[in-house]
């Protein structure tokens, strides 16, 4: 439920363009039926008001929302090109792409995974096709051999 006053944040579904929303209007129906209620909103430049159901957006309390729910898409998008990518090459080489692609329980995970190894090189957590979790802790000081010995 939205009150009237409220900024909040579209991302239209077919250009996923972000661009605020002012709720200026809350319509109650009540009819045999039961109870609805919709939204107008006015968009930035534009002098007429729309119905918020009818802009064909997702809707958003505040950014930090719209860029959680974009990194999630983002992620499940790059997934499900992996995934696509490693059943080809098994189909079309026999070749067992379990080895080399790591899979992950959430895109929620894989966000905060990828933040964590920004900061922490030598220490990562991976999802294996078993549903295991595996802490992976690499050296940091892995010694370099000596051509001359």
């Amino acid at each position: 439920m939205y009150q009237v006053g409220q900024i909040l944040f579209a991302v239209s579904e077919k250009s996923h363009q972000v661009f605020p929303v002012k709720v200026v209007e809350q319509v109650v129906r009540r009819n045999l039926k039961g109870e609805s209620i919709s939204y107008r909103v006015q968009v930035p430049g534009k002098k007429e008001y729309y119905d918020l159901d009818e802009l064909g957006v997702g809707v958003f309390p505040d950014l930090n929302s719209v860029r959680k729910s974009m990194q999630e898409t983002i992620i499940k998008k790059i997934e499900n090109i992996l995934q696509d990518a490693s059943d080809m090459a098994s189909k079309a080489f026999g070749h067992d792409s379990s080895v080399d692609f790591v899979h992950v329980s959430s895109p929620s995970d894989l966000i905060s995974e990828v933040a964590r190894i920004d900061t922490d090189q030598s220490a990562m957590k991976i999802t294996l096709d078993d549903g295991t979790v595996a802490n992976v802790t690499l050296p940091t000081d892995i010694p370099t051999p000596d051509p001359s010995e």
